[in-house]
């Protein structure tokens, strides 16, 4: 088993201890399940709700042109927050590069050091995901379960292969002592 204890330096795995911890990991494991379920769900519901969304356009766009933002039904309020339409944008990239093509090599470079001072640094957290339980005692064990098993397969394999030999040196011992 020298062979696994050589891997150890490339498996890097911390064990959490805090009670706290444990339990807040817990809770948001199982909320991310609940928003997996809820992401599979809508998915199935996006068909139907686009046949809803094809139907309703036309009283939306209906509201628009009679200026009204409120329809409703028995139990429910329709409210228009915002009318859709065009929207025009503007590329504020496109245009700086723009402009800087058509101004002479001194203007050029006071733009360019504007936007290198407007740059701003900003504080970027942490990202994480919380996966299934781990079942096993910690990622080397892992590995140490599927090298042994390797090691456990070739070994049965010479065994075998050893004793076949063995058998066939005892028949040739046989043969020579009768020479």
């Amino acid at each position: 088993m020298k062979r696994i204890k050589k891997f150890e330096q490339f498996i890097s795995e911390a064990k959490i201890t805090d009670n706290e911890i444990t339990g807040k990991i817990e809770e948001f494991y199982n909320l991310q399940q609940q928003i997996e379920f809820l992401k599979a769900e809508l998915k199935e519901k996006e068909a139907a709700f686009g046949q809803f969304k094809d139907q309703i356009t036309p009283m939306i766009d209906d509201m628009k042109e009679l200026g009204d933002k409120l329809a409703e039904t028995e139990g429910y309020v329709v409210k228009v927050s915002r009318f859709g339409g065009d929207r025009e944008t503007v590329s504020w990239k496109d245009a700086f590069a723009l402009a800087l093509s058509k101004v002479n090599a001194a203007t050029q470079k006071v733009l360019n050091e504007a936007v290198e001072s407007s740059k701003k640094v900003s504080k970027i957290g942490h990202s994480f995901k919380i996966e299934q339980v781990i079942k096993e005692a910690s990622i080397l064990d892992k590995v140490k379960k599927m090298f042994s098993s390797v090691i456990d397969k070739f070994s049965n394999v010479f065994k075998k292969e050893s004793k076949e030999v063995d058998k066939a040196n005892s028949e040739l011992e046989k043969a020579t002592k009768g020479i």
